[in-house]
């Protein structure tokens, strides 16, 4: 999935969404303790904030999530360097789409 940083969204209302990360990601990754430091966590979520105006889907963070897929997402860098709340990305439109929230089909049967 391709995403673009931009300054401003369209008028609209941010709501809370779970995007799943990739079915063959390992499922770990660290995220924010809340006191500065970081936790290891074992997920495949990632909690952020989206808005969608017109066939376009644009997202914030909640807060940081240390794994490469949230990290390239929102184009933050390794170890989110780069962390800002205020970060809004639209999602690039691939052809053929890329299904929302984001999952990957299951391998094929040997």
């Amino acid at each position: 999935m391709k995403s673009e940083v931009i300054s401003s969204a369209p008028e609209g209302t941010w709501k809370p969404a779970i995007w799943a990360r990739p079915a063959m990601s390992v499922g770990v990754g660290w995220e924010s303790d809340g006191n500065g430091g970081v936790k290891k966590v074992d997920t495949n979520e990632i909690e952020l904030l989206e808005l969608r105006d017109d066939g376009d889907v644009y997202l914030r963070p909640t807060r940081p999530y240390f794994n490469a897929e949230f990290e390239a997402l929102f184009q933050f860098g390794c170890g989110c360097s780069g962390y800002d709340e205020n970060r809004i990305v639209k999602i690039i439109k691939t052809n053929p789409p890329t299904k929302l929230p984001l999952s990957y089909p299951p391998p094929p049967p040997n």
